[in-house]
Parts: C-alpha cells; sequence; structure tokens
C-alpha cells in the first residue's frame, strides 16, 4: 500500500446460497462465489491495486504493468499483472490454492515462500508447503458459469462444494466421503436435481432430515 494515503474499503460479502460478480473502475472482474468476503478500496491508489478475499473467486485482471495487482488471503499473496485465475481460501477448509487460467502470478506464502505459476498450474498448501501441479483448470472454476464439473473427485469434496453453493447443511457419512466419481452438475437446477443425477453417477442416495441432507452409501441390493 502506498504510505501516507488514507484509502477507505468497501466491503462485499456473499451469503451461502449466493454468488455475485463485480468489475472495478480499473476493469478488472471478480466473480464471487457463496460464503465469500472480498474486501476492496473504494479507489484503487496510484501505483498499486490490491484487494482481500476470504472464500472463492474468480478473477479477469485488466493488465497495467504500471500497477500490479495484489490478492491477498489469510494464508498467501498472488500479485499479477494481468491474467485469469481462481482463488478457493474458505477459513473453514483444510486446503486452499490457486489455478491458474492464463498470464503468469507469484504466490507467497506468510512465510515468504515464492511460487510462481503458468496456465494450468493448481498452486496448493499441503501442511505449510506449497505444491504445484497440471491440472484442467475449468473443473475448478466451473462454477462461476452455473455448473460443476469434476474428474475424479472424492464426493466429500463435491458434497462440500454444493454445501456452500446452495446454503444448505448436507452430513454425509464416513464411508462416502472417500468415493471416486467424475461428471458435470448444472447447479442452475434445484439442489434436489443436482443430488438426483449425482446418485446416478456414484453409488449413494439421500434424504431431507430437519431441513437437512444426509447424504449415504446405497445398500448393494439397491444398486441397480
Amino acid at each position: 500500500m502506498a504510505k501516507n494515503v488514507e484509502i477507505s474499503y468497501n466491503q462485499l460479502f456473499v451469503p451461502l446460497g449466493k454468488n455475485s460478480s463485480i468489475t472495478f473502475a480499473d476493469g478488472t472482474k471478480v466473480w464471487v462465489n457463496a460464503g465469500t468476503r472480498l474486501v476492496y478500496p473504494t479507489t484503487f491508489v496510484k501505483n498499486q491495486r490490491e484487494i482481500y478475499v476470504e472464500g472463492e473467486v474468480f478473477l479477469e485482471v485488466a493488465e497495467n504493468v504500471d500497477r500490479p495487482f495484489y490478492v491477498r488471503t489469510q494464508e498467501f499473496e498472488v500479485r499479477v499483472l494481468g491474467t485469469s485465475f481462481g482463488i478457493r481460501a474458505y477459513e473453514d477448509e483444510m486446503e486452499q490454492g490457486v489455478v491458474l487460467v492464463s498470464g503468469k502470478v507469484n504466490v507467497k506464502t506468510k512465510d515468504r515462500q515464492e511460487t510462481v505459476l503458468t496456465p494450468n498450474d493448481r498452486y496448493v498448501l499441503q501442511n505449510g508447503k506449497p505444491v504445484v501441479k497440471l491440472v484442467d483448470v475449468y473443473e475448478y472454476i466451473s462454477w462461476k458459469d452455473g455448473v460443476l464439473c469434476f474428474e475424479r473427485s472424492c464426493i466429500g469434496d463435491i458434497l462440500t462444494r454444493l454445501e456452500k453453493y446452495y446454503g444448505v447443511e448436507i452430513d454425509y457419512t464416513s464411508e462416502v466421503k472417500g468415493i471416486s466419481c467424475s461428471g458435470k452438475l448444472e447447479l442452475k437446477n434445484d439442489l434436489k436435481e443436482v443430488l438426483e443425477s449425482l446418485t446416478k453417477t456414484a453409488p449413494i442416495r439421500y434424504e431431507s432430515v430437519d431441513n437437512k441432507i444426509k447424504v449415504m452409501k446405497k445398500e448393494k441390493e439397491s444398486m441397480k
């Protein structure tokens, strides 16, 4: 931040079950997922742009070599010039990370470990250490288009995403958590329709109990 400049901030909080988007004056667009807090200055200072994220966002940053763009989370900061990328940094989740669609970004942890990402890189912190893998990035940013794509993903991770997106509590048994499946879910549909689609992809069933969804493994005789 520039010194001796008084900066006022705005805060956008998107509750569970909702999503939003915002375009800054510099042309940068941010898609904001459910359960996310975004803090940003009313006006960016002369030679630096900076926002704070707690939750999940996808950004298309307007290029300006004289004004780098910083996204800060509780665990790391991302420095960019002009690029598109996603960040998932919910405080209640063990894994936080960045996926890069285009351009180049530099990710720096609180203990100043720096990692440069190139397109299709996914960066996550595991036990405080950066790990980078090549991935299909659309799987991690598809939510902004109203769909959830997944390839060999754990049901537990998928249900966690659905829980936030729809703002409904979803409980699942330990034997369900690690089931792996692949597919695509239309998030524009009702949650029950989405869960019905998921039951056709994975050996699970669900029921509604006291305004909560409970997901269990299908019994063998019912898996037809």
